[in-house]
């Protein structure tokens, strides 16, 4: 972070911790922009100011002119014309989930607050687009919100604004071209001055984007829908809860392997249950009973369907949903009886025998 001197309305001015984001593309600069528009700062960290507003002193950029003072023996900084000043935050959420103790309650709070900010992005008519624990912040005062707005777009726009973090999209994202390689289903990069190695190639798919030559017709796009967040909020919640990854990536938040790529776009009963499995045995030394344990497994076993027309089409309905709505309404799972046979009838993809083992004796 640095010092920023904030002006008050009556003229003072008070230091204020921010970040400053840098960026080279005038149009993710926009986006980062134009995508805050009508958002709430208390659910978005807002943007104080941009590196327009410095104007220009003695014919030059005084954006330009602060950058040259910034010195790091490993990066130019000028290249960077386009920036961002926010609010400073205390973390993001992939430092709590490494380095604090996050038992099912907290689990819960923050994730009902990202769901509340994610709502209301789509109440907007816009996804986050790539929502992740790098992308969630805590901020002084202990309120979780969401920033880097530079991949969202529109409904019913392309999605893929920026390229894609693949660990965290879900399936509908894939596409199996003609040689049977796997892509996704996004505006690709201008991979013709790439060497065609099958290491770049490979690379380039991990990134969210077909190598050189195999390109995608614009029909064959993805267009943004609420159900593309839900994904990437299950993903995220599976981490915080099951204490690993839903599928491995590496430190681009990248799919790590051809494996797990193959995984993602044949996602089905199977790959279900095995994640089901496992956010049960870990929810077992947290003290979680055995409702909690349907009921975590039943939003998961709703929210990580293949196909988005069977998750939840709103952030209003996974807020609904007992692991959240009986929080906040009892304290404690509040669950009755006649919910848990609704939940036990009502998981899609999770056998009759998972439901049993959870509740502890034969349905």
């Amino acid at each position: 972070t640095d010092k920023f001197q904030e002006k008050k309305k009556n003229g003072t001015k008070t230091p204020r911790d921010v970040v400053i984001k840098l960026m080279k593309s005038e149009d993710q600069f926009k986006r980062e922009i134009e995508k805050r528009i009508g958002l709430d700062p208390s659910l978005v960290v807002e943007v104080i100011c941009t590196s327009d507003d410095f104007g220009i002193e003695g014919g030059r950029s005084k954006w330009g002119c602060g950058l040259e003072k910034i010195h790091s023996p490993l990066q130019t900084w000028t290249n960077y014309q386009f920036g961002i000043v926010m609010p400073a935050a205390e973390c993001n959420l992939l430092t709590v989930l490494l380095q604090e103790s996050v038992d099912l309650t907290l689990v819960k709070k923050i994730f009902s607050s990202l769901a509340e900010g994610l709502q209301h992005l789509h109440e907007h008519e816009r996804i986050h687009g790539d929502f992740k624990p790098g992308n969630v912040v805590r901020m002084v005062n202990g309120q979780w919100m969401l920033i880097d707005m530079d991949g969202a777009v529109s409904f019913d726009a392309p999605v893929g604004a920026k390229a894609l973090s693949t660990a965290f999209v879900g399936p509908e994202t894939t596409y199996k071209s003609e040689n049977q390689e796997i892509g996704f289903r996004v505006p690709q990069k201008d991979n013709t001055g790439v060497e065609g190695t099958e290491e770049t190639k490979e690379e380039a798919r991990l990134e969210g984007h077909l190598a050189i030559s195999e390109v995608l017709s614009p029909p064959e796009l993805l267009m943004a829908h609420p159900t593309f967040d839900v994904w990437s909020f299950a993903v995220v919640l599976y981490r915080a809860i099951a204490h690993k990854p839903l599928l491995e990536a590496d430190d681009r938040d990248n799919l790590r392997s051809k494996h797990e790529l193959n995984m993602l776009a044949t996602w089905g009963p199977s790959a279900i249950c095995d994640a089901l499995t496992d956010v049960g045995a870990a929810l077992t030394p947290d003290g979680a009973n055995a409702i909690e344990r349907l009921v975590t497994c039943n939003l998961f076993g709703w929210c990580l369907q293949p196909k988005p027309q069977d998750r939840p089409q709103s952030f209003d309905e996974v807020l609904a949903h007992p692991f959240f709505a009986a929080t906040k309404e009892a304290g404690g799972t509040g669950v009755t009886e006649a919910q848990v046979l609704e939940l036990a009838t009502g998981l899609k993809l999770t056998t009759r025998v998972h439901i049993a083992a959870e509740l502890g004796g034969p349905l």
